[in-house]
């Protein structure tokens, strides 16, 4: 930061501007348009997915070869979650103070 106090930030309007153009492009797509998208995205993304949940169970399978070993059966025993299986839950309400 400069020693007067003022920032020089890039110049990101037509960055911005792209991304403007992209929602309004998007708004008009049909709801079988924006689906279809969503499909091919889950395809490009499918190796990633598949990759990481490779490196899960390897992870998974390594923790349990030396539990195994230790003689820690709880640990070794426990289910590892798919990525599929973790579904995000909504947050719960914070109980009101009616006093």
């Amino acid at each position: 930061m400069p020693m007067d106090g003022t920032h020089h930030y890039p110049d990101i309007a037509d960055i911005l501007a792209r991304k403007a153009r992209g929602r309004r492009a998007r708004a008009r797509l049909s709801f079988g348009e924006k689906l279809e998208i969503l499909d091919r995205m889950r395809e490009d993304a499918a190796p990633i997915v598949a990759a990481r949940e490779a490196r899960v169970r390897q992870a998974a399978r390594r923790v349990s070869s030396v539990d195994a070993l230790t003689g820690d059966d709880a640990i070794a025993n426990a289910k590892v979650p798919e990525a599929s299986d973790v579904i995000e839950q909504p947050p719960t309400p914070a109980p009101s103070d009616s006093r």
